[in-house]
């Protein structure tokens, strides 16, 4: 059971695999106890792992896509334009270096990112970060799997409360 298994990450004990129902298969690889990396195999083969230095250009670009093209029918093109200045290589860089942060691969592209981290330091709090998918990979099960990892990191099993900013883009239905 999911509960089974958040006892297990918390005890930092190796599990091979297991299934989330109506989501399809997944497997854990750890390294030490921690996560390293998860595949999913849903409508598409993704790989999520963690970010590396190296995918910063990248994420930038998926971050800048994701509010131009998705989020820029929500709100005004001066606003999205002020939010992709924000997100320098330099800032991506910062965040991957406080927060746990991931990227989705499929085949050999990064099609996605998503980050943890404590909320204001706490250890009790945390907050989901930077949620990005590329706009021709919606619905194909990579932001459920970007989900699916955070929810299985250190920062969200040891948190009491959950912290998740959206746009309103991403509340719609």
């Amino acid at each position: 059971s999911l509960n089974e298994i958040k006892s297990s990450l918390v005890l930092k004990a190796t599990i091979s695999d297991f299934t989330l129902s109506g989501r399809g298969a997944t497997c854990i690889f750890f390294e030490q106890g921690y996560i390293i990396g998860v595949r999913c195999f849903m409508n598409e083969k993704i790989t999520i792992r963690r970010f590396a230095e190296t995918d910063a250009e990248t994420v930038q670009n998926i971050i800048h896509r994701g509010l131009r093209e998705i989020n820029g029918k929500d709100y005004p093109a001066e606003l999205m334009e002020e939010y992709c200045n924000y997100f320098t290589l330099e800032k991506i860089k910062n965040q991957a270096n406080s927060a746990h942060m991931y990227v989705a691969v499929s085949g050999d592209e990064i099609v996605g990112t998503g980050s943890i981290a404590p909320y204001w330091g706490s250890e009790k709090e945390s907050i989901l970060l930077t949620i990005y998918i590329l706009p021709e990979m919606i619905g194909h099960g990579v932001g459920s799997a970007i989900i699916n990892t955070l929810e299985q990191d250190e920062y969200f099993l040891r948190a009491e409360r959950i912290e998740i900013p959206s746009s309103v883009t991403a509340v719609k239905k």
